[in-house]
């Protein structure tokens, strides 16, 4: 059995934080290894949590979405970084995705969709045959 995909949540929204909790909690090798409010605070916990995956909002950022987005690439190249875009534009997202990130998932998106971003993100192949993928 593979190990399972670690991943840090970071978004100022409190609901969405424990929706996306208990979400990826159901079924898949997912774990919640943190969370965080602001990309400052989840720099902090990247390197002691060394997760596989950090989804944030590029809204929550303390710093501006894209830049927040290289620093976090720039300083741990081994964690994917998937937006979590709930009210952001095409030019922030771009924004990041230019800065290193992984992908996307949008607020239309199911919740299968993310998983599957999740997994695609790490190089992991889903058993769903219409797995999306992140866009990015």
């Amino acid at each position: 059995m593979n190990k399972p995909i670690r991943v840090v949540i970071c978004t100022r929204q409190t609901l969405l934080r424990e929706g996306l909790k208990a979400l990826l909690a159901q079924g898949d090798p997912i774990e919640v290894a943190g969370e965080a409010v602001t990309a400052g605070e989840a720099l902090a916990l990247l390197g002691r949590l060394s997760p596989d995956v950090l989804l944030i909002e590029p809204l929550a950022s303390d710093l501006s979405s894209s830049e927040a987005t290289r620093l976090i690439t720039d300083t741990y190249p081994g964690i994917k970084v998937l937006l979590l875009c709930v009210n952001a534009d095409v030019s922030l997202i771009s924004g990041c995705l230019r800065a290193g990130a992984s992908g996307y998932i949008g607020s239309y998106d199911r919740s299968i969709e993310l998983k599957d971003a999740i997994f695609t993100a790490c190089g992991q192949q889903t058993d769903r045959s219409h797995a999306a993928g992140a866009r990015g």
